[in-house]
């Protein structure tokens, strides 16, 4: 454990900011009051005199880094499963509004309809400025927060708001690396927040790599390409290409100029499908209007469960070859990233 003044703090700044390998997860942002979220960066508000080492634990990429011991994982290729199928939200409008089947729109929904959860960590489109973490109450808006972003938005930095505030029955909607720093609060034993006790669901969504916003917005201009944007996609293999909605309209670039802006820290990372989550959502392949389910936790059956019963979600099996594809990915990216991190 740290002991001297300060080195938490210094330790993340000098070892993951000034590295470049921050990956925008939020966690360290309003858990330490010296750390702050704005337009797709972290910033350092000022330099921390206290001795615990508290934002430096939770940090996910630190983890991976190898500056703790690794977490286990359990059962496959893509981490601990009690089923696996895909769903699709029953409601068509909430399949208009979302990326792909809606499921994770129509479960936060239900849960909050239902009184399950208080409120749910969401990441909104952003418009001036890069997506960014909110917390939402009300179950009317949750339609608003639909769709993929495919860059960082410091998301988890509404939950540390959330927690200040008293609030339990959280729901948080967030990617492997949010699973992974929320892992970490909760298994601190210097935060006294039971966060256990606070979050009643996670939602985990899966992730290839993040892209950073100021880059891509950069990219985007050079390109002639103006905000607001309104929607991004990238269409499962082989297409290889990034697709972006405008105000003007679909516009569409091979992943190949894409790829020089996702964060460096995604680089090391080897979870793909969001193995600390209770539920985790992606695409199936080749049936875009429906997503893989992963359940991987009791809670997470249980408000599956309930939500299909009440008719909010359709549900069927998940073809054995799509099982495989995903698996396959998975493996491939935790192989790329741990060559990354031995290369560190």
């Amino acid at each position: 454990m740290m002991s001297e003044t300060g080195t938490g703090q210094r330790a993340l700044i000098d070892e993951i900011i000034n590295q470049d390998l921050c990956v925008r997860c939020g966690a360290c942002v309003g858990f330490c009051p010296y750390f702050s979220y704005f337009d797709g960066q972290v910033v350092v508000l000022d330099r921390c005199q206290a001795s615990a080492d508290r934002c430096f634990q939770v940090c996910p990429v630190a983890r991976e880094q190898g500056t703790r011991e690794p977490r286990i994982r359990e059962g496959s290729e893509i981490g601990p499963i009690e089923r696996v199928f895909m769903a699709r939200a029953m409601n068509s409008d909430i399949r208009e509004v979302a990326q792909y089947g809606g499921v994770v729109t129509a479960l936060v929904t239900y849960a909050l309809e239902q009184g399950l959860m208080e409120s749910a960590v969401l990441t909104d489109r952003g418009d001036l400025f890069s997506p960014e973490g909110r917390e939402v109450q009300d179950k009317s808006a949750v339609r608003q927060f639909s769709g993929s972003r495919y860059t960082a938005s410091g998301g988890l930095a509404a939950l540390n708001r959330a927690v200040k505030q008293g609030r339990r029955k959280i729901g948080v909607v967030g990617l492997p690396c949010q699973m992974s720093a929320l892992a970490k609060m909760a298994e601190s034993t210097e935060d006294p927040r039971d966060l256990d006790d606070r979050i009643t669901m996670k939602l985990g969504l899966f992730c290839t790599w993040a892209l950073d916003f100021r880059k891509l917005v950069e990219f985007l201009k050079k390109q002639g390409v103006k905000g607001p944007y309104v929607k991004f996609d990238i269409p499962p293999p082989p297409a290889e290409i990034f697709q972006v909605e405008s105000e003007e309209g679909w516009t569409e670039f091979p992943l190949s100029e894409i790829r020089p802006s996702i964060q460096k820290g995604c680089l090391l990372c080897e979870d793909m499908t969001a193995e600390k989550s209770d539920i985790s959502v992606g695409v199936v392949e080749g049936q875009q209007q429906w997503n893989t389910v992963i359940v991987r936790t009791q809670r997470g059956a249980e408000l599956l469960d309930k939500a299909s019963q009440d008719g909010w979600l359709e549900t069927g099996p998940l073809p054995p070859e799509n099982l495989e594809h995903l698996k396959d990915a998975a493996r491939g990216k935790r192989e790329r990233g741990r060559r990354v991190r031995d290369d560190q």
